[in-house]
């Protein structure tokens, strides 16, 4: 920004300070105070959501920072920007937790709720939509009785030379995965973690985050920065609500 507006970087900062400044002063008359949605509201978008404040969902704007501080803001997609309901790429559930828990954070009035979309989970004034299990799944995240049978014969049909069986070929793979699933959830969830989609990887802030993380956590020892390409299937078969 200090070559393109000729101006030197304490320059520009003191104005940009200024502007949110004034907006901040301003807030009464550009921001609007969320109002429910009565009983007799006719809108077909919105009748069905009595009392609701509106929707929450992020907006990513594409930022400059140094080169140590890109894995904080780095998106699932790859890309460095921020999110502007918090700092970093943070994703929206830790977003929002952070919200809440600060003494001066979001307060939702008692009787009334915002929609939210899947990164969050439901919780008391926010309604995210429910996952609906189709096939093989059940709501809890578990296979149905019969399920394993069912992958061994349909392997069976597509590879009639092999003698892939439920134990202990298709278990054994089956828990291998759902283990390892959960390990990289459990790193993209905790804070100074990201998941980098372009990449299929774990990036990390700094090596002291890291090497913390792997001393309460020994399974995910090896996982930084190493490609798993098979996640968003993982995510697929083993995610849940």
């Amino acid at each position: 920004m200090s070559s393109r507006f000729k101006q030197s970087g304490e320059t520009i900062s003191r104005y940009f300070n200024s502007i949110l400044d004034g907006v901040i002063r301003l807030q009464g008359r550009l921001l609007k105070v969320p109002e429910p949605i009565l009983d007799n509201c006719t809108d077909n978008r919105w009748r069905w959501f009595k009392k609701c404040l509106g929707a929450l969902d992020e907006t990513y704007i594409r930022v400059r920072v140094p080169e140590q501080d890109k894995p904080r803001y780095r998106t699932r997609k790859g890309e460095v920007a921020t999110n502007v309901l918090g700092g970093g790429s943070a994703s929206d559930s830790r977003v929002l937790r952070d919200a809440i828990s600060r003494p001066t954070g979001l307060r939702v009035p008692t009787g009334c709720y915002y929609l939210v979309d899947g990164g969050y989970t439901n919780g008391q004034g926010y309604l995210a939509p429910y996952r609906v299990n189709r096939g093989l799944q059940c709501d809890n995240g578990s296979f149905k009785s019969g399920t394993m049978i069912q992958i061994e014969k349909s392997l069976a049909e597509k590879f009639p030379n092999t003698d892939l069986r439920v134990v202990p070929h298709i278990e054994s793979k089956m828990r291998f995965w759902k283990k390892l699933y959960g390990i990289i959830f459990d790193m993209i969830n905790k804070s100074g973690f990201a998941w980098n989609d372009s990449l299929k990887c774990i990036e990390v802030d700094s090596d002291e985050a890291w090497n913390t993380y792997v001393q309460h956590n020994k399974d995910a020892d090896g996982w930084r920065g190493k490609q798993c390409l098979i996640y968003d299937r993982l995510k697929n078969i083993f995610g849940k609500d």
